[in-house]
């Protein structure tokens, strides 16, 4: 039983979330040119974080056990660095 992975709903319900989480970190679209590499790039960071908090190769193979402990890690994540989101720095 501990073997057996989230059900297609729950996998879909995780996903979803995940993209939440990140748009409201990013806050709204409007007329942002960037939004699509900063969305990208978060996503990517929690999706990193996710899979090395659950050691499983995608938000799919997640146990179903550990289904609650997966959406409360999403609802509480939040980017290591919020630099560079909107105005990166010059690097020398």
């Amino acid at each position: 039983e501990s073997h057996m992975v989230c059900d297609s709903r729950k996998r879909i319900n995780i996903k979803r979330r995940a993209e939440e989480q990140v748009r409201k970190i990013i806050g709204p679209r409007k007329n942002d040119p960037e939004y699509s590499t900063k969305y990208r790039a978060l996503i990517r960071q929690l999706w990193h974080d996710y899979w090395n908090a659950f050691g499983v190769c995608t938000y799919k193979d997640t146990p179903a056990a550990l289904y609650d402990e997966a959406i409360a890690f999403i609802d509480r994540w939040r980017p290591i660095e919020l630099v560079n989101l909107d105005h990166p720095e010059p690097t020398e």
